[in-house]
């Protein structure tokens, strides 16, 4: 896997140990000296993928990288426009690691590092680490992309995700076979505010994940008589948030099954013994993480029902109708089926704006929809075509059924009037249907067929039904060639 690297070091020999792995690695990595720089970088494009600091760098405006002058400049990278979900990596050399190193890491990730390494670190550790790192960030790229998109086509609103998008008070399902070891995590977790669930196997732990919606899921790496590894994998399966977050606890020397974790699709790990703050800070992390993205796909899939239907009614939009209709059409030939299509108006709908305002006209464009759609079957399709025009689209359905379909409509309508504000308003509709058999693939001539009888339902007194005769269109066959006229000689 490729990916723009942005390192910031002053050169340490340490350092330029770990950017030449990288480089035999195909990773594309560029240096700068200094936090200003990288905001520069950031702020370039394209921008990077990852950005690595380097723990005993010295910040231009003082202290080292991984001193409070340090944290401040992760937190102020993480701060800019594409910096929120851009993964940071903090690096110590093993010489920088004595004393104070634990606390440093603690402070990195609340800073908003999504990790502290000590190098030299085992290479399968530190790779895989980044190639998790640039998949999440690439993940959330598309995401971010598509939110542009729709706020391009205006179709979402510039809000904010809220506190739904924080990483605290989580649903936490923790695996461990450990009964002190979970509890004393337990109480930990619960105190900062999260609810923890405890599972001894990875049988109890599926079973929890089948029922209950968890914001993040800790599992012991060293489950006996279990293969953590095929939980976390069938947990990916099995869950309804793909992207729930998973951590492991495993012990320092496992490389090989935590490079093979991360491979695999977990999110972090923590190494005993385990520091209960960090764990912490790193399952906030994730969750905040998740639940951002969870709302940017939310968000999207929002904008796509706005594309498609109409904000007042909610019914399908115009123009999703005749998408569907095409596709529908160009399946009768196969199917042989016969399809109906049901045009209806609101009688004198221009008198219910004039007599009652147009929040009333409003309500009752609401009320006529739901009422159709209450007497449909889930196979039939309600679209609202404009003003107080709906189309009715009824698959595997001949035209007297379709007749008996509208007449209950119309009856819907007209015997229950409308109240709004203590004030009651009669409504009824015309509809005008069309049906189709045989082999045809002509949208419009079926629309304009179930219009005309609309039309004629309009005109011979309204609050009626009134069907078109069947369509019977077939495949038109192009027309035989001539043969060439015999040339005579007078």
């Amino acid at each position: 896997m490729s990916a723009r690297i942005l390192a910031v070091h002053r050169g340490t020999p340490g350092f330029e140990r770990l950017i030449t792995k990288l480089d035999a690695e195909y990773y594309d990595v560029r240096t700068v000296p200094d936090a200003e720089a990288a905001v520069r970088w950031l702020q370039a494009d394209p921008s990077p993928d990852l950005v690595i600091l380097e723990a005993t760098t010295i910040d231009p405006l003082g202290g080292p990288v991984g001193g409070p002058a340090g944290f401040a400049r992760c937190r102020r990278l993480k701060s800019l426009a594409r910096g929120r979900e851009l993964p940071v990596l903090m690096v110590a050399a093993a010489s920088d690691a004595e004393g104070t190193r634990a606390p440093d890491r603690q402070c990195g990730l609340a800073a908003g590092a999504e990790d502290f390494l000590i190098t030299p670190a085992h290479d399968a550790i530190l790779l895989a680490r980044i190639r998790s790192l640039v998949r999440r960030k690439r993940t959330m790229d598309q995401w971010q992309l598509r939110e542009e998109t729709s706020q391009l086509l205006a179709l979402w609103a510039d809000v904010s995700p809220g506190p739904s998008a924080a990483g605290d008070h989580a649903r936490i399902l923790l695996v461990d076979q450990r009964t002190d070891h979970a509890h004393r995590l337990h109480t930990a977790l619960s105190a900062a505010g999260n609810t923890v669930i405890i599972a001894s196997s990875s049988r109890t732990a599926l079973a929890w994940i089948s029922e209950v919606d968890c914001d993040a899921v800790v599992i012991d790496i060293s489950i006996a008589n279990d293969d953590p590894l095929r939980l976390c994998s069938r947990i990916r399966l099995a869950t309804r948030h793909p992207q729930l977050p998973i951590l492991l606890v495993a012990d320092g020397g496992d490389d090989r099954r935590l490079a093979k974790a991360l491979d695999l699709g977990i999110d972090d790990y923590v190494l005993r013994p385990v520091d209960p703050a960090e764990l912490g800070t790193r399952i906030a992390a994730r969750v905040r993480h998740s639940r951002y993205q969870e709302w940017l796909r939310a968000n999207y899939h929002n904008s796509l029902r706005m594309a498609l239907t109409d904000s007042l009614t909610g019914l399908y939009n115009r123009r999703y109708l005749h998408r569907h209709l095409d596709t529908m059409m160009r399946r009768l030939p196969v199917t042989g089926a016969t399809l109906s299509a049901l045009m209806i108006d609101i009688d004198h709908f221009k008198t219910v704006n004039d007599r009652h305002g147009h929040g009333a006209g409003d309500d009752v464009l609401r009320e006529v929809a739901r009422r159709i759609v209450r007497h449909l079957r889930a196979a039939d399709m309600a679209a609202r075509y404009g003003g107080e025009e709906f189309v009715v689209i009824m698959p595997d359905c001949p035209s007297d059924i379709a007749v008996d379909v509208a007449e209950r409509l119309r009856r819907a309508v007209a015997e229950s009037p409308i109240t709004r504000d203590n004030v009651t308003i009669r409504v009824t509709i015309s509809i005008g249907v069309a049906s189709t058999s045989g082999i045809t693939s002509d949208t419009e001539c079926l629309l304009r067929a179930a219009d005309d009888a609309l039309y004629r339902a309009k005109r011979t007194g309204r609050d009626r039904v009134v069907a078109s005769a069947t369509l019977m269109t077939t495949t038109v066959m192009p027309a035989p060639l001539m043969p060439a006229p015999v040339m005579t000689s007078p």
